[in-house]
């Protein structure tokens, strides 16, 4: 007996290159930077306008992301400019666009 007679399954593809969800991302580059200065700005809670790796973690952990602490680390570690202790809203910048790019390609102009 077929006991899978009569299921149907949805399956919903699974984001890629070219597909983000228009809730996701702003159209507009100079909405997307209002957007991101203002979650800099929530993230940068004693207003030094850096974001440490220390910040950002906590930042993650009370949005109820888990993440890798270390893996963090290296991957914000690469865009601190040397002699700083965090990110400057510039750095952070280019954090995310490199993000963007990799996870949902760029945007078309």
């Amino acid at each position: 007996m077929d006991t899978n007679q009569g299921v149907v399954a949805v399956v919903k593809p699974a984001l890629a290159k070219g597909t983000s969800s228009a809730s996701f991302r702003l159209r507009n580059e100079n909405l997307n930077a209002v957007r991101l200065r203002h979650v800099f700005d929530l993230f940068d809670r004693n207003g030094d306008g850096e974001i440490t790796v220390g910040k950002l973690a906590q930042a993650l952990d009370t949005l109820g992301l888990d993440t890798d602490h270390a893996g963090l680390a290296a991957s914000v570690g690469a865009y601190v400019l040397d002699g700083a202790a965090g990110l400057r809203f510039e750095d952070f910048d280019k954090l995310h666009r490199a993000l963007r790019d990799d996870f949902f390609g760029a945007l078309a102009d």
